[in-house]
């Protein structure tokens, strides 16, 4: 009798220390004065801030619980942190902040914050709150971060869509314009043409598929946009949008040396020099850099393709022109004569790019202007190598 009194018991201490670990595990129940709410962030001047920033508001004033969701950190302390990064192997962590220091940052850095509130009745708010807190578990909150498809932005339409399944939808319009991942990041990048040059050239031909209704909200202005037509159970998503804070007006930054304009030079003076047959060391030594460029950018791009998990980064087309094999070629240009292969690579640079640059329409994959001077410098001085030898 004692034998089962004491296993009656054990399964008794047990059952209790479940119950008390679930309870302390599930959050305290919001209030009806709650609002739970999307926080929209504009774009700043630095490359890791330029496409804006999402992030979720619960704002309780009755339990005084006032926290912003952010799914868009990342612990700097993490071993070999630049080669993940790089690699895309790094994992961003889900980071919870009070609302106060959270717009703090923004002030600080004077970037526009706006607010989008919720229409949500008790227990859909409630829901919400219990899964952006079983997301902040130290075993739920890393995740592997991806620039189109898993983000900030992205994570927060997939909470409210797993939260509501079969009750949410957007309301798609009519007139939604038809375009690709890389034109909806142009629209961002208007302002900083080298930083729009750099990622025209590193991003590969899956940027350049339809990003549709859907896919655009992998962007918080887009996301924004996106929730603004959600419903659940026909009823709108979101009530207000207002301001939170409004940054002074930044003066417009222009500058005379964009990429087109650099590289035209550049692509002059490479023609310049061809036309007057200007044998000389430092022409080798040009020749040298605009190959030697190509063939290092060639291999940045391969490494992209095969050497990280950026998706996006895969099958760049700009490889066709930027080959790897290049470096090689510019070594060559410092010897006496070119060998018979390199008289056909030659060649065969010379169609390539004459066909990259028919084909400029019709290819897959959106080329960079600013890569057609480079294209015709190459060509020049291929052609004055062939013809020299």
């Amino acid at each position: 009798m004692d034998k089962h009194f004491k296993t009656l018991c054990l399964a008794a201490i047990c059952l209790l220390f479940c119950a008390l670990s679930q309870t302390q595990a599930a959050p305290t129940p919001l209030s009806d004065k709650t609002t739970i709410s999307l926080l929209t962030c504009e774009q700043g001047e630095e490359l890791y801030s330029i496409f804006g920033h999402s992030a979720i508001r619960v704002n309780d004033p009755v339990n005084k619980v006032d926290k912003v969701y952010n799914y868009g950190t990342f612990n700097f302390d993490t071993p070999n942190f630049y080669p993940k990064f790089i690699r895309g192997q790094l994992e961003y962590t889900l980071g919870v902040n009070t609302y106060e220091r959270f717009m703090r940052a923004y002030r600080y850095d004077q970037r526009s914050v706006s607010e989008q509130v919720f229409i949500m009745d008790s227990s859909q708010m409630n829901k919400i709150y219990s899964l952006l807190e079983e997301n902040y578990l130290p075993e739920n909150r890393n995740y592997r971060y991806d620039f189109f498809y898993d983000n900030c932005a992205t994570r927060i339409r997939d909470i409210i869509e797993n939260s509501f399944k079969g009750d949410f939808k957007f309301v798609i319009p009519e007139d939604e314009p038809e375009m690709t991942y890389r034109q909806r990041l142009d629209y961002f990048l208007k302002d900083a043409p080298w930083a729009d040059f750099g990622i025209d050239l590193i991003l590969g031909y899956p940027s350049d598929k339809q990003a549709g209704f859907y896919g655009k909200m992998f962007l918080p202005d887009y996301l924004k946009e996106g929730l603004l037509q959600g419903e659940i159970s026909s009823v709108p998503l979101i009530s207000t949008d207002r301001s939170v804070f409004k940054a002074a007006p930044a003066s417009p930054k222009k500058s005379l040396w964009t990429p087109s304009v650099v590289f035209w030079i550049i692509c002059l003076i490479y023609a310049i020099i061809s036309m007057l047959n200007w044998a000389h060391p430092i022409t080798r030594v040009l020749d040298f850099i605009l190959f030697g460029l190509a063939g290092i950018a060639g291999i940045q791009f391969l490494f992209m393709w095969f050497g990280t998990n950026h998706i996006a980064t895969h099958q760049n087309l700009n490889m066709l022109w930027a080959f790897p094999l290049h470096i090689i070629l510019a070594i060559q240009f410092f010897r006496k004569e070119l060998t018979g292969f390199w008289w056909y690579y030659l060649w065969a640079v010379i169609i390539m790019n004459i066909v990259i640059l028919i084909g400029w329409y019709w290819w897959p994959q959106q080329y960079h202007v600013a890569i057609i001077p480079i294209l015709i410098a190459m060509i020049i001085r291929a052609f004055e190598h062939v013809w020299e030898w």
